[in-house]
């Protein structure tokens, strides 16, 4: 009977060993998977908690304190979950979640709404990033149909230029040319720069009686009307004066543009007649091509990834000598393939060789730049329909150039276009160490069960 009983106790205490050790085992795997989440895995198939190589490397190199605050009683889990993972990238970043509910001087603490992430540095220094900036979504599906369809999560950009403003402390002031039948910048550009902290304006060189004196870039954007006698002037003058200009040059129809290619050619750039077409890196057809871009500039060098543009019926551009000791140098930043050539009106079309489709003029003596770019670079459609092209990071590029005071990132945001979700996916990922619990009880089970059969 005793034997029976200390046999029974045993059981008894087995069993209870193994109950107590199954739940000890399930907890430690929920504390794992808990932290498997913290620490940032991305699961979802947009990849939107992805962080660039280029906001690893600026934030690795911070040196002052940063307090990273997310102001929302219900706040967005993508976005904390990203903030979560970015603020592990820095021991001079901390992450606070605010709810105004239960705290309700933090909107006034920081001056701003609800549904904010707010950068604070020392001195009070504060660059709030409002949950729209980075969530975006169809403005013209919710007009017309009142549905609100996510297109884009933009947290990589809009986190590292946050933290740049903030540490920078300063804007630069871009005013678009009119007059010339220019084209209006598409949204997606007037986005970028105004994240990048780039202040928009427009001007009218001749009412406004010249180039603004706070104008740090000047833009002119596919005109199609020459200048005038006074404007040219006005603009050799700003210039050399160590003016900073970006020329985008629209498709060759034919215009009479003689002061505007004086401008160029004083600069050693040359407009040639025709669209240029290339028999080798075309896509679709042979004038929407992928420019091979040079290495040996800043603007196009830094490109990283083996990323290339895409544009559609650039005009063609040679270089030439500048006028001698006029200060101004100029190089190639994109061109064809050897297979390039320029289709002119009538169907004429020039021998193969390499055309050349922007370049950079640039003056050491007094600090003058000169982009002449393709307008395309900058086509709404290509910017909407190609995302993974580098055509807005080149543009970005050239727009930030030579400002040593002055921090700008372009990284492209994540597409949500095709509406994946990343919980279905972060579950199946779990769903694996999940199941595995089962059945090794199952085993451990049927292992037992045998045992005691062969007793």
């Amino acid at each position: 009977m005793r034997g029976k009983k200390a046999a029974f106790r045993s059981e008894r205490v087995r069993r209870t060993v193994v109950v107590l050790a199954t739940a000890l085992a399930l907890i430690a795997l929920n504390l794992l998977a808990n932290r498997f989440v913290t620490l940032g895995l991305d699961l979802s198939r947009t990849e939107i908690y992805a962080i660039s190589e280029l906001s690893r490397e600026y934030i690795a190199s911070l040196d002052e304190d940063i307090e990273l605050v997310i102001i929302s009683s219900e706040p967005d889990a993508r976005i904390v979950k990203f903030a979560q993972k970015y603020a592990r990238l820095s021991e001079h970043i901390s992450l606070r979640i605010a709810n105004p509910v239960y705290e309700p001087s933090v909107l006034a603490q920081y001056g701003t709404e609800e549904q904010t992430v707010v950068f604070a540095g020392s001195g009070g220094r504060m660059e709030p990033v409002s949950f729209s900036d980075i969530v975006h979504y169809d403005k013209m599906q919710y007009v017309y149909y009142g549905e609100y369809k996510e297109t884009a999560f933009d947290a990589d950009s809009r986190f590292t230029n946050a933290i740049a403003a903030l540490l920078s402390d300063s804007a630069k002031k871009v005013y678009c040319v009119s007059g010339h039948a220019e084209a209006e910048l598409p949204e997606a550009v007037l986005r970028e720069m105004e994240k990048s902290r780039f202040e928009l304006a427009e001007v009218n060189l001749l009412t406004a009686g010249g180039v603004p004196e706070d104008c740090d870039v000047l833009i002119i954007n596919a005109p199609r009307i020459d200048l005038a006698a006074e404007e040219l002037k006005m603009l050799d003058g700003y210039m050399d004066a160590g003016g900073h200009c970006m020329l985008l040059l629209a498709e060759d129809e034919g215009e009479a543009l003689p002061k505007w290619s004086a401008l160029l050619s004083a600069r050693g750039i040359a407009l040639e007649s025709g669209t240029v077409g290339d028999g080798e890196d075309y896509y679709q057809n042979e004038y929407l091509i992928f420019p091979r871009l040079s290495t040996a500039n800043s603007v196009t060098g830094r490109i990283a990834g083996g990323r290339s543009c895409l544009i559609n019926r650039a005009r063609g551009i040679s270089l030439s000598e500048s006028t001698a000791g006029s200060g101004w140098t100029v190089s190639a930043l994109m061109t064809s393939s050897e297979r390039g050539y320029l289709s002119k009106a009538g169907g004429e079309c020039s021998e193969y060789g390499t055309v050349i489709l922007g370049a950079l003029a640039s003056n050491r003596q007094c600090g003058g730049y000169l982009f002449v770019l393709p307008a395309s670079l900058i086509d709404g459609t290509i910017l909407a329909n190609y995302g993974n092209v580098c055509n807005l990071e080149l543009y970005m590029n050239a727009a930030a150039e030579g400002f040593e005071d002055f921090d700008s990132f372009t990284i492209a945001p994540v597409s949500l276009s095709m509406s994946y979700n990343a919980i279905p996916h972060a579950y199946a990922g779990a769903a694996v160490p999940a199941a595995l619990v089962p059945v090794l009880l199952l085993c451990f089970g049927l292992i037992r069960l045998f045992v005691r059969r062969r007793r």
